[in-house]
């Protein structure tokens, strides 16, 4: 709902990773596509963005991790590094999906700190 993202004083991004393929610009281009439809509909909101972490394929995680954090640079954005929890988080058999978001959904909030005043959450999947 745009008046909800509008009023946000927070908006978390956690993309997925079914373009990871996508060479490094094709990939910068749609990073800077949902920062500015983030912007322009809450132009006044910290944006928390959760970057990589792929069990199956290392080393494509780490050049997006990469080019996030080279995209991040200069914007309002703060990195939550999955990193941290990745590692210890149980995944599907394909070993792409987390079967327990719990320690995610608590890095994030740790990151964020205290929730601001009338924010409201959602969940992704």
């Amino acid at each position: 709902d745009k008046n909800v993202v509008g009023a946000a004083g927070v908006v978390v991004v956690a993309l997925g990773t079914n373009d990871i393929g996508d060479g490094k610009e094709t990939f910068m281009g749609k990073l800077d596509a949902v920062y500015q439809k983030v912007k322009q509909l809450a132009p006044n909101a910290k944006i928390v963005w959760v970057n990589y972490y792929l069990t199956k394929v290392p080393d494509t995680g780490k050049s997006k991790v990469d080019a996030l954090n080279e995209f991040a640079q200069g914007k309002n954005i703060t990195i939550v590094d999955y990193s941290k929890v990745g590692p210890s988080i149980p995944y599907d058999s394909e070993k792409i999906h987390p079967t327990n978001y719990g320690p995610l959904v608590d890095l994030i909030t740790n990151t964020l700190g205290e929730a601001p005043k009338g924010s409201t959450g959602g969940t992704g999947s």
